[in-house]
């Protein structure tokens, strides 16, 4: 009785499956004509929760939502926290080339989920991560546009102030 009702409460509180998270953000993004960005994160990457507390500015949130439905799948967890893992996470990081690359790896989808591009830059199509330079800024904002053509450049500045007013001081 008590192992069970602990497999129920483990079960109820598991993060969802990578299915469910793609499932649910290509549901939002028909809905509303919007982008995806899917970003590959784990809880030790430090440059993850940089990346997201620029996501979650208001100015950059308020600009994004309207073109995007920004999702994160997590994986490549330590043993003590596999419980935050979506199930399934490493199929879609086969699928989408996000293997060995390195967290934060975002990758974009169009309002149909077909995938339009990702975070791999230049010539050795290495993963930026989170964009520091120029280049990469414009990387981003390209992958951003093939998943939604209807994001502008406008749209766009709250999320690159942002970012580079979060790049490392050196």
């Amino acid at each position: 009785m008590v192992i069970s009702l602990v497999a129920t409460l483990l079960v109820a509180h598991a993060a969802p499956t990578a299915d469910a998270v793609i499932t649910s953000a290509m549901k939002q993004a028909a809905k509303g004509d919007k982008g995806i960005v899917v970003i590959f994160h784990a809880s030790w990457c430090g440059w993850c929760h940089r990346l997201d507390d620029v996501l979650n500015q208001p100015k950059v949130k308020a600009s994004l939502d309207k073109k995007f439905v920004i999702t994160h799948l997590d994986g490549g967890e330590q043993a003590d926290k596999k419980d935050l893992e979506n199930a399934g996470w490493a199929t879609y990081a086969d699928k989408w080339e996000a293997n060995n690359q390195g967290w934060p790896f975002m990758v974009f989808l169009n309002s149909k989920g077909k995938k339009v591009g990702d975070s791999r830059v230049g010539e050795k199509k290495q993963n930026f991560g989170f964009p520091t330079e120029p280049a990469e800024y414009d990387f981003l904002k390209a992958g951003m546009k093939a998943a939604n053509p209807k994001f502008t450049d406008k749209e766009f500045g709250p999320l690159l102030d942002a970012l580079k007013a979060a790049k490392p001081k050196q």
